[in-house]
């Protein structure tokens, strides 16, 4: 399936604290204070597995 791809290089401004958390995860309460280089891409993955609890909802159109 083809799927819109967001990535970026993790490189905190020298001025912004990063917690232990954000580290770690790679996840920021200001995304644009620790995210460089960011790249948006459309590329090929995986059909998702969907479990007994999940719901697979098919997009037809989508605005970026």
């Amino acid at each position: 399936m083809k799927a819109l791809v967001l990535d970026g290089d993790f490189d905190p401004r020298p001025d912004y604290a990063v917690s232990e958390t954000e580290r770690a995860t790679g996840i920021a309460r200001r995304g644009s204070s620790v995210w460089r280089n960011t790249r948006i891409k459309v590329q090929e993955i995986p059909d998702p597995e969907v479990g007994p609890e999940d719901v697979l909802i098919q997009i037809r159109d989508c605005g970026v």
